[in-house]
């Protein structure tokens, strides 16, 4: 057992980034609560798997509003922890400038 109270969890909260093969931006509406785990995780001493005690790291929870997974959070007691959006700029470029330098 870690020697950290239940009250003290720690969740982190954030907007999944794009998958690499999506164009527009599907599947970015939701928001993801992770809980960040007490207890690093440490080599198995025979295979040197990795392991770790803390099975909460686990709990992966999608939400609609980050409102919504704000009050799931707090009737928990656990810490939240927001992740600013990172957003990529695009600049817009004709065809032709990727061939005349």
């Amino acid at each position: 057992m870690s020697d950290t109270p239940k009250s003290k969890i720690c969740a982190k909260i954030y907007r999944p980034a794009k998958k690499a093969m999506q164009s527009g931006p599907s599947g970015r509406s939701n928001w993801l609560v992770e809980v960040i785990p007490n207890t690093p995780n440490t080599p198995e001493q025979l295979m040197g798997w990795t392991t770790g005690e803390d099975t909460m790291k686990q709990i992966s929870l999608r939400f609609e509003t980050r409102e919504s997974a704000l009050d799931y959070i707090n009737k928990r007691g656990w810490l939240p922890i927001f992740v600013p959006e990172q957003n990529k700029k695009i600049r817009p470029q004709n065809y032709s400038s990727k061939f005349m330098k």
